[in-house]
């Protein structure tokens, strides 16, 4: 949805962070399921202790400018209604159209 929206997809950028799974799981995960975005193992749970640990699916919406004073916008816990429903809220979320 965000790359076959000409007005943001170069404004939205997504990741995904694989808590306690190692390569070989991010991969297969990533294949599986044809994910377009970068995935980043996170086997030690380094980077989701940073995030404070949260409980999965986890999710974070960070308005970046630049300058380091990076602000989050929203956040979630737990999964979302429809693909639609979390596009819809992240443009509300950022402003964007």
């Amino acid at each position: 949805m965000i790359q076959n929206h000409e007005s943001v997809k170069n404004d939205i950028k997504l990741i995904g962070i694989g808590a306690k799974n190692d390569a070989f799981e991010v991969d297969l995960y990533r294949d599986t399921y044809k994910v377009p975005f970068p995935l980043f193992k996170d086997k030690e749970l380094e980077i989701h202790e940073k995030l404070g640990g949260p409980a999965t699916p986890f999710f974070i919406i960070v308005a970046l400018n630049g300058r380091g004073k990076n602000k989050v916008i929203y956040t979630l816990l737990g999964g979302f209604e429809s693909p639609k429903t979390f596009f819809d809220t992240i443009l509300e979320k950022t402003g964007l159209q």
